[in-house]
Order: structure tokens, then C-alpha cells, then sequence
């Protein structure tokens, strides 16, 4: 869940950052590759985040399975 908070907060902070490039961008302060690399940093953030919210999911799923098992099944 950990990951999942950070991811959150680097995804956020992507998106300010691509925000700010893209108005600079319109304003003719800043170049295409600039923005073009703020995109690229956003959509890692974003795929970060999901990769982190996926094994968070896969984790609760785990302790679940785990936890509707009787002590020493599976056990031989």
C-alpha cells in the first residue's frame, strides 16, 4: 500500500509538471522535447501507478486465499 501512496505521489507531481510544461509550451516558453519528455515522464508515473495498485490488489487476493484456508491444509 506503501508503493501504492508513493506511485500516487509521483504520478500527481508528473502531472504538475506536465501541466506547467504544456503552458509553456503554449506561451512559447519552452520546446516540444521538453514537453514531450514531461508526457513521457507522466505515462511512466502513470504506469508505475497501476503496476503498483495491480500488486496491491494481488497481495490482498494472496493474504484472502490465504486466510480462507484451514491450518494444515496443503500440508503433507
Amino acid at each position: 500500500l506503501e508503493a501504492m501512496r508513493l506511485s500516487e505521489a509521483y504520478r500527481t507531481d508528473a502531472r504538475k509538471q506536465l501541466d506547467s510544461q504544456a503552458a509553456s509550451l503554449a506561451a512559447g516558453n519552452t520546446d516540444r522535447l521538453t514537453y514531450a519528455q514531461a508526457q513521457v515522464d507522466y505515462q511512466t508515473s502513470e504506469i508505475a501507478h497501476l503496476n503498483a495498485v495491480v500488486a496491491a490488489q494481488q497481495a490482498a487476493g494472496a493474504l484472502e486465499d490465504a486466510m480462507q484456508r484451514t491450518l494444515g491444509q496443503g500440508v503433507m
